[in-house]
């Protein structure tokens, strides 16, 4: 029994010890919310969450805080029911199931941050999305208070991102960490988004301000700070299957890089001539020169339905909405 005991123990120190190094190391190493929200709900998955969720529109459980709406989905009969719910203080799954059968269907779930908003979006006529609001809180490390929305779209038996946004962030990390001397620097977001309908699509525009600053400590008034406003506008746009900035074509030959592991490394080609979607700009690091490539990026969406990134001036641009002020 003695021997049993030890087993355990060593394996929920195994554990701990596991936990700890993915958020103390990797979270710090992310280069933008985003990568760090990537990292947050890589493990979330298995036959236990998909049975929490059947449990959930049944009526069945209890102590797991969730949303609950409806909307028309999916190509089948009648309406669906969506759920989001919160697993834990880091986890969190959207979950899809059809009212056409007893008891509800469920068609597909997808790993997500802890959730504290879902509604049905109008996207055109005859289709519907699901606008979430999560947040992700890591305090290992470097620092992300960072809530998203994120709008999704039920697509060939599974979720699909269709468009999604940090509208509310506090970043902040040690100078030291980036060979920066001593102090503390840091980003801060605020991002109202609008919905509105327009052409009969649905339109998202959006009033960005961020705050970049320098201090002794967090707690502490800042020494320096550099502020940016921008205005965007997103369009629906149903061969992209997104919410997009604008289009343009690939003007030369050029990688489509991933974030991984704080790098931007390649993941494929694109050719001179390919038509691809502007998902956004990536420009999480805009006034830190020591991490200036990520000011010259684009996101896109090619038409086989990948997305990265590519530099600026890879691409030629037939029209992307944002002004900085």
């Amino acid at each position: 029994m003695k021997k049993y005991y030890v087993l355990a123990v060593a394996a929920g120190l195994l554990s701990l010890a596991f936990i700890f190094v993915r958020l103390v190391f990797y979270l710090p190493l992310a280069r933008t919310p985003y990568e760090a929200r990537g990292l947050a709900v890589a493990t979330t998955s298995g036959e236990e969450i998909a049975q929490i969720l059947k449990e959930i529109v049944q009526g069945e459980t209890s102590g797991i805080k969730f949303f609950k709406t409806e909307g028309d989905l999916a190509p089948l009969p009648g309406k669906e029911v969506v759920i989001g719910a919160n697993l834990s203080k880091d986890r969190g799954v959207l979950g899809l199931f059809s009212l056409a059968s007893s008891p509800p269907q469920l068609l597909t779930y997808r790993a997500i941050l802890p959730v504290e908003e879902v509604k049905v979006l109008k996207l055109e006529p005859g289709r519907e999305g699901v606008l979430v609001r999560e947040v992700l809180e890591e305090r290992f490390g470097a620092y992300f208070l960072t809530r998203f929305y994120s709008l999704y779209v039920y697509q060939e038996g599974a979720w699909q991102e269709a468009w999604r946004k940090v509208i509310d962030n506090d970043e902040k990390w040690q100078k030291k960490w980036v060979g920066r001397g001593e102090g503390w620097e840091g980003i801060k977001d605020k991002v109202e988004v609008e919905f509105n309908w327009e052409g009969g699509r649905l339109v998202a525009r959006t009033q960005e301000i961020r705050v970049f600053w320098e201090g002794p400590h967090p707690e502490h008034p800042p020494t320096s700070t550099k502020e940016r406003a921008l205005a965007r506008l997103y369009k629906w746009e149903p061969k992209w299957g997104a919410l997009i900035l604008g289009e343009g074509e690939v003007g030369r030959p050029c990688d489509l890089k991933e974030q991984k592991g704080g790098r931007y490394v390649k993941m494929g080609q694109l050719k001179p001539g390919e038509r691809v979607a502007i998902l956004d700009e990536e420009e999480a690091w805009g006034w830190t020169a020591y991490m200036g490539e990520a000011t010259q990026l684009y996101r896109i969406k090619t038409l086989s339905g990948s997305t990265g990134y590519v530099t600026k001036e890879d691409v030629r641009i037939h029209g992307v909405s944002g002004e900085t002020r």
